[in-house]
């Protein structure tokens, strides 16, 4: 009768390579990069930058989308369930997220920037220009747009690396050596940033909605007013009055519009205005997600501004 073959002995040069696979594959899993979410495309691209070698963020809002309108998809719940790290600016700004990151585990870290220490917060601007009866919707104590300063920004990026560092020891060195090259490259954008809007500081102009007060701040520049309060509100007749007799008493060099908003608004209000039209965008609306956002969007927003509002 056939007898069955005995199984035959694994070699000791293939189990040495079995083992090392496995030791391969463990020790890839121990480096892969933690799973983070973030929130918006100037926040994604700070965090990206300190990620740069190890890994890439997700983010929730993607290029063309506002973060005032978005309505999170069961991808991104998905991509919440899931993170190791959530980073957002906090409840002034998406309104989106509020209840979904209440319904989350308490475990799952998230960083607030609006509660980081460190970040310089400006109140919403009232009085005047920047209120109207109009508005029927109360007002933030906290103007949520922080992240056009660039000091805050350099403050994001020191507070990200520092969290990172602590979900992911191994690639601690890497943040820390990211972090440092995107803070030298602050410091640099805002010194060119100084130089390229010297001569404009002093010219007036309107914007679409007041998402700029940490940029002007910085830079000395002369906003006078905005068009609407809410840009999820539409201004009322008796707001674009008060706007088209600031155009005139102020001598408004520019009036600028946001995408992804008509420009039917502010063609009204430009009616028998010599005014110039110009185009500003807080979030960088058509910039790829990636590392050099954040300073495309900062450069973008300077020329504009210099392109509509410089007579030289």
């Amino acid at each position: 009768m056939h007898q069955p073959h005995e199984p035959r002995p694994i070699s000791t040069r293939a189990l040495l390579s079995v083992l090392l696979l496995g030791c391969l594959s463990l020790a890839a899993r121990a480096q892969a990069a933690p799973k983070v979410v973030v929130s918006i495309a100037p926040l994604d691209s700070l965090v990206a930058a300190v990620m740069e070698g190890v890994g890439r963020p997700d983010l929730l809002v993607p290029p063309g989308a506002s973060h005032h309108t978005y309505t999170l998809r069961p991808s991104d719940m998905r991509s919440l369930y899931d993170a190791d790290l959530i980073i957002w600016i906090g409840r002034p700004l998406e309104r989106f997220l509020i209840r979904p990151l209440a319904a989350l585990d308490q475990t799952t870290a998230r960083m607030a920037v609006t509660q980081m220490p460190g970040i310089k917060l400006l109140p919403v601007r009232q009085g005047g220009v920047w209120s109207s009866m109009d508005n029927t919707r109360a007002t933030q104590a906290i103007d949520p747009h922080l992240w056009l300063g660039p000091n805050n920004a350099s403050v994001i990026v020191r507070q990200v690396a520092a969290s990172l560092a602590s979900v992911d020891a191994a690639n601690a060195k890497r943040y820390r050596s990211n972090a440092n090259r995107t803070l030298r490259r602050l410091r640099a954008l805002d010194t060119a940033l100084k130089r390229k809007l010297e001569p404009i500081k002093h010219v007036p102009y309107v914007v679409f909605h007041d998402a700029y007060h940490y940029f002007e701040r910085r830079y000395g520049l002369h906003a006078v007013g905005a068009i609407t309060i809410d840009p999820d509100l539409s201004p009322g007749a008796r707001r674009i009055l008060q706007i088209r007799e600031l155009i005139a008493a102020q001598h408004v060099r520019c009036v600028f519009r946001e995408p992804p908003f008509e420009p039917a608004l502010v063609q009204t209000v430009l009616e028998n205005s010599n005014a110039r039209r110009g185009v500003l965008d807080p979030i960088g609306t058509d910039i790829p997600p990636g590392p050099d956002g954040y300073f495309k969007l900062m450069n973008r927003l300077a020329d504009s501004l210099v392109k509509c509002l410089d007579q030289r």
